[in-house]
């Protein structure tokens, strides 16, 4: 993404996605958000439509793409992230081509995905999809299949106010297999022209920016990586500057006006590590904060964005999920201080997949898979910290979808099995569960592993599986 798009008042970085280490599924859905003004980590409770790895992001100040990856196959799609209320849509449009390890940059008008690896021949690409902003079209500005000097993927890239670079990478096919050059993107007429190479060639590697500079940091050639490089952007000349405390690929990096966060990644055990740069004298450090889970090709983006927890926002609350095997933990984080501690009270039942909905008091956690698939609703009192079971959904299941209104909350879709199209909504003035189209209606498809959202006036709920 590009630092000049985002807002001054940028406050938060999000990092979306990645591999698990087995056992358990292969892949998280999962959205961590860093707070910039304390370097906290939390889960605001969404997740990408479907559980991605190897995809890349670009931002603008409304909002985040995150464009191709894997998930059982290899994915052409692009999941938008609206920072306003920090929920998931398909904006409409699609890479030219399905492929995943690849790299993005953006100018304050548009955003590039290039190169990365496709299912069919000729595997590696050149490929630059072109997004514009203005409308969320994608085109291939330098022609279909084209755009880079070679057909490359698990490259980093990252820009500046004039140019976009994109460096390293992965090429098999012509010894030696990892790249050390850097192709700027002039973004004033959208040509490439290779400007130099990198210190060092590595695959997988991450990159962030300053608006002076370009760092590169991590990556794999043989081994596991420790180097970060500054790349300057007034000459194309690029110094180490330093070490992460801890070599890996599959990275991910991010940045706010101050410092630039390179996150995950995998060394031979998945890692949940977050390291920082200070933009303002080049030092790495470890803030103390990391990832709630430990993954590896993850992607992150940055963007101003608010959240709701509670009026004040003074906590962060962690609820259930897969460890393994399921939990039924509570933690809070105190963003004043940065601690976390366990509230007297779980979850009613371990479990994962759920959805949660809150109004200004409480939080609601609903259905999800234990196993086997349930309909508990939990509620957590924000004023105390207590949980209280208050009913069931209509139907057990998981991988459903919420969103809520001033007075109502939304539960949609989901697995039971079978896939469902149930709409079930909660009443926050008493608490109540009906089914207002009917019992077993609601959403014109049945589908799991959706994402909702919603504006003052509407409700929406976008993609799954049908």
């Amino acid at each position: 993404d590009n630092f000049e798009s985002w807002p001054e008042s940028a406050t938060y970085g999000y990092f979306g996605g990645g591999d698990k280490p087995p056992p358990g599924p292969a892949r998280y859905c999962t959205v961590d958000r860093l707070d910039f003004s304390n370097e906290t980590f939390s889960l605001p409770g969404i997740g990408l439509p479907e559980s991605l790895v190897s995809m890349a992001a670009v931002s603008t100040s409304s909002y985040g793409y995150f464009g191709g990856g894997q998930t059982a196959s290899i994915q052409a799609k692009v999941d938008r992230l609206d920072f306003s209320n920090e929920t998931f849509s398909s904006p409409g449009d699609v890479l030219s081509q399905a492929r995943q390890g690849l790299a993005a940059l953006s100018s304050s008008s548009y955003g590039y995905f290039g190169g990365g690896f496709t299912p069919t021949i000729p595997g590696r690409v050149c490929t630059i999809d072109r997004l514009d902003f203005s409308n969320e079209t994608i085109t291939t500005p330098f022609g279909a299949g084209n755009g880079l000097s070679q057909a490359i993927n698990l490259l980093g890239a990252c820009s500046s106010s004039f140019y976009g670079y994109f460096g390293g990478g992965l090429d098999p096919s012509s010894p030696p297999p990892q790249k050390s050059v850097i192709e700027r993107l002039d973004f004033s007429n959208e040509t490439i022209s290779d400007v130099g190479d990198l210190p060092l060639a590595r695959q997988a590697l991450a990159a962030t920016q300053s608006i002076s500079h370009g760092y590169f940091g991590g990556g794999g050639n043989n081994s596991n990586i420790t180097i970060v490089e500054r790349l300057d952007f007034s000459n194309n000349t690029a110094l180490e500057i330093g070490d992460l405390p801890q070599g890996r690929d599959q990275l991910t990096a991010t940045s706010s006006n101050s410092y630039g966060y390179f996150a995950g990644g995998e060394p031979g055990p998945i890692v949940d590590t977050v390291d920082r740069i200070d933009f303002s004298n080049d030092t790495l450090s470890t803030p103390g904060n990391n990832l709630t889970q430990a993954r590896t090709g993850l992607a992150a983006i940055s963007g101003g964005a608010s959240y709701r927890i509670n009026g004040s926002r003074t906590y962060g609350y962690f609820a259930g999920g897969l460890a393994p095997p399921f939990v039924d933990t509570v933690d809070r984080l105190d963003f004043s201080n940065e601690t976390f501690s366990a509230p007297e009270n779980d979850l009613s039942q371990a479990r994962g997949s759920l959805a949660a909905v809150s109004s200004s008091s409480y939080g609601y956690f609903a259905g999800g898979n234990a196993p086997p698939y349930v309909c508990t609703i939990d509620r957590l009192d924000f004023s105390s910290d207590t949980v209280l079971d208050i009913g069931d959904l209509s139907q057990a299941r998981g991988s459903l979808a919420g969103t809520s209104s001033n007075s109502y909350g939304y539960f949609a879709g989901g697995l039971g099995p079978p896939q469902v199209c149930t709409i079930d909504r909660l009443d926050f003035s008493n608490e109540t569960i009906s089914t207002p189209f009917g019992a077993g209606n609601g959403l014109i498809q049945k589908r799991n592993g959706l994402a909702g959202t919603s504006s003052n006036s509407y409700g929406y709920f976008a993609g799954g599986l049908g």
